[in-house]
């Protein structure tokens, strides 16, 4: 069905506002993008008035909403449920029932009757359809606390916590537990008696930092009653409210789930289906198209409405200069849907010029300026740099032009406006990038660094500095030219740029790869200047090996050998061992997986703590998930006492934490214990490692690394009596005087760690780390 269309008797051109708006938007877009707007020719433009069809089907369906509440309680006029599953297909019968119901398809009619146009528009999915007086509840225990109201506390064992002195003394008064006080002395600077002062050990405490009886509340004893629970170990439920139940209550209500289509009529020409399709069915009423309901149909769990839409249909063929526009402009809008790409063809010379860019990058920027849209392109260029939203520009545009020629003409004018910029860095570089790296090699041959430390110690009296002053001060004093270098090259850069593109050119063209490699020189002049003693030193050692009447091996020339050890680790982090790579896993906490503890929470909490205590090797008993008791508080007071001083800033979060923060974190090496193996070369070992070798353990791997020192360059291994724990030893040569560097690898069930390298020398006849 159509409606009569409006035209121009002479010219076959519709007059009405409709059309007339549709061939001024595309006047505007032609408009200094290649042509100007009188340029544009109307060949032909009809318009017709399509009658389409419309159609809603909502289906009728229940839903429920719960809220939860703490506690077990009957809400009057809920029936009761025994669980979920009882709920749900009660609710599934009788709500189901009611969604068929007539009554529900009535009042859903009715909804959409009293507004049909708005109802088509904005109705959603889910939408509520009419609240049920059905309500349904049943009661769950909680979870957490399985019905009892009450929990485990979790930041205490057995109600007690342990105190916050950490080791039952009170912090030093004098030292204020660093362990160290500030005495004054004089000193000669060469030139007169300077007053100053110095940290030295706290005579009240000896450096340690503690001093007589705690007096936090522990008096002494390291354990205090824990706040949280007031020594009872339980806690109320939080999640329940200390009820141990919750009411589990649904509403249920009917929600309509609609499905919108159109119906197009068979003789709609194949642009106006198109159009039409591309547009979402609810903005067409209204919006789009005039729209009135025909007629309404209820059934049993639905409601079908049917509606008769008019929508405009505006044809125009155009033609600007070389290039023919054809637009199908669909509603009273006069949106064109499909919007043609005339202007990748009308820009297509300005586009050309941009792409060679690199060929001619001045003939690029002003080319760019002949049309409107690649001078957008290039203000964007020429303030941020920052790649452009070709989505954005395109829809700007009306789609009229293609994201790839947006893309491609922003990337020339990029290119263009760096390449401008290039030639005057490039001179900047040529020139003072040597005079940089010459200062660079400069600064640290002369001293300079050095020197200014000097002066301005004398000039502000400001004392001594440390050592490393020098050479930081002469590193910056080397990079001053090369910073002066970066700026002079983009102020440069800009100015040219400014003198082709214009006034508005503010950002700082690319500098490309010379001003890299000119830091990277200057940067690598002053390191290896400052370390030419040291590569001296080097070289030498390498003559004189050479020089020998026998040459010795590789490791055997101290700077090779250096090498050889710390190139895996500074290549691949790997150690410096000596020893074949182990295909066994590193040795970590073996704690068990939750199918293996217990279902209680406060025995599994129990069981946890037993087998990280004796993965440490400080719990010998059963482990099982009884109550905590006696033997259990005397592998945790084993354990405490081997943690570092509590001044330790790294022990004072663990000694105000749990005792099962303290276990993990000892377990998993989040902090370091104090074991009988730190005196001997199993030192660097981790905790596990260390808390599983015994006396006699230690004994037999220092034997074997007694025999790894007189025959360097040979593993030896050693085993525990049970079998459980062994290892291996290499020692190579290091330095003379019997001095040896140690690779050390261990092995505690089955599990496999090699330590870091370590020296060690022969003193008494036995290999001691140094």
């Amino acid at each position: 069905m159509s409606i009569a269309t409006v035209l121009d008797p002479k010219q076959a051109i519709a007059t009405d506002a409709l059309t007339t708006r549709v061939i001024a938007n595309i006047r505007g877009l032609i408009d200094g993008n290649g042509a100007e707007a009188r340029d544009l020719e109307v060949v032909s433009a009809t318009r017709v008035d399509r009658v389409i069809g419309l159609r809603l089907e909502v289906g009728i369906r229940w839903t429920s909403e719960r809220q939860d509440s703490t506690g077990a309680r009957n809400p009057e006029g809920s029936n009761h449920c025994r669980d979920h599953a009882a709920m749900v297909a009660r609710m599934e019968k009788e709500c189901g029932a009611r969604a068929v119901s007539p009554d529900a398809s009535g009042a859903l009619a009715e909804v959409i009757r009293k507004d049909p146009i708005g109802k088509l528009r904005t109705l959603a999915d889910g939408f509520n359809v009419q609240a049920l007086p059905l309500r349904y509840h049943y009661h769950d225990r909680c979870g957490k606390c399985g019905g009892d109201g009450q929990t485990k506390c979790g930041s205490c064992y057995g109600g007690e916590v342990p105190c916050s002195c950490g080791d039952g003394r009170s912090r030093c008064f004098r030292c204020f537990g660093s362990g160290q006080v500030q005495e004054p002395y004089t000193w000669w600077n060469g030139h007169q008696h300077v007053r100053d002062s110095r940290m030295v050990t706290c005579g009240t405490c000896a450096g340690s930092g503690r001093w007589g009886v705690c007096t936090l509340g522990c008096g002494g004893s390291r354990q205090v009653t824990c706040m949280r629970c007031g020594g009872t170990d339980r806690l109320p439920c939080s999640p329940c409210g200390a009820t141990g139940w919750f009411t589990r209550l649904f509403s249920t209500s009917l929600i309509g789930k609609p499905v919108r289509r159109c119906l197009l009529p068979q003789d709609a020409p194949q642009e106006f289906r198109s159009a039409v399709e591309k547009i979402a069915i609810t903005e067409l009423p209204g919006l789009h198209a005039d729209t009135g309901l025909v007629k309404i149909e209820p059934g049993l769990g639905t409601v079908v409405a049917e509606y008769d839409s008019t929508i405009p249909h505006v044809r125009a063929e155009m033609r600007a200069g070389h290039v023919d526009i054809e637009v199908d402009a669909v509603g009273k809008t006069g949106r064109v849907v499909e919007m043609p790409t005339f202007l990748d063809d009308l820009l297509s010379e300005v586009l050309l010029n941009v792409g060679r860019a690199d060929q001619a990058p001045a003939r690029a920027i002003a080319a760019a300026k002949m049309a409107r849209l690649t001078r957008s392109l290039l203000e964007a260029v020429s303030t941020s740099g920052r790649p452009v939203d070709v989505g954005g520009v395109v829809r700007i545009h009306q789609g009229a032009v293609s994201d790839w020629a947006v893309a491609g003409a922003y990337d020339g004018l990029r290119a263009a406006y760096d390449l401008i910029g290039r030639s005057p860095v490039r001179r900047v570089w040529i020139v003072g990038g040597p005079l940089a790296a010459a200062w660079a090699a400069a600064v640290p041959h002369f001293g300079i660094g050095d020197a200014a430390v000097r002066e301005a110690t004398a000039l502000l009296e400001i004392g001594v500095l440390p050592p490393e002053a020098g050479p930081a001060a002469g590193a910056l004093i080397a990079a001053l030219p090369l910073i002066a270098a970066w700026r002079l090259a983009a102020t440069t850069g800009r100015r040219a740029v400014r003198g082709v593109v214009g006034a508005d050119a503010r950002r700082a063209p690319s500098q490309g790869r010379l001003p890299w490699i000119v830091t990277l020189a200057a940067v690598g002049l002053h390191l290896a200047v400052a370390n030419l003693p040291a590569i001296t030193r080097a070289a030498e050692d390498l003559a004189r090996a050479a020089r020998g009447t026998s040459l010795p091996t590789l490791t055997e020339i101290p700077i090779v050998g250096e090498l050889i050890r710390i190139a895996p680790e500074a290549l691949f982090g790997l150690s410096g061992s000596g020893l074949p790579p182990s295909d066994k896993p590193r040795l970590e906490p073996r704690l068990p997986g939750p199918a293996d503890l217990p279902a209680n929470t406060a025995e599994a909490d129990a069981y946890r703590a037993r087998s990280a205590l004796a993965q440490l090797g400080f719990f010998k008993g059963r482990i099982d998930g009884r109550r905590w008791a006696a033997a259990d508080r005397a592998a945790l007071d084993a354990m405490l006492r081997t943690a570092p001083p509590a001044s330790s800033s790294a022990m004072a979060r663990y000694k105000e934490a749990s005792a099962a923060t303290i276990i993990e974190g000892a377990l998993n090496g989040e902090y370091r214990l104090k074991l009988p193996a730190d005196s001997t070369l199993a030192g660097p070992l981790s905790n596990l490692a260390r808390g599983n070798l015994t006396a006699d353990d230690l004994q037999r791997l220092q034997t074997a690394a007694d025999r790894a020192a007189t025959e360097a360059g040979r593993e030896q291994a050693w085993r525990s009596a049970d079998g459980k724990r062994g290892g291996r030893v290499l020692a190579h040569a290091e330095g003379g005087q019997g001095c040896s560097r140690v690779h050390l690898e261990v092995e505690v069930g089955g599990a496999v760690e090699q330590a870091a390298v370590q020296l060690a020398c022969v003193e008494g006849g036995r290999l001691l780390p140094r």
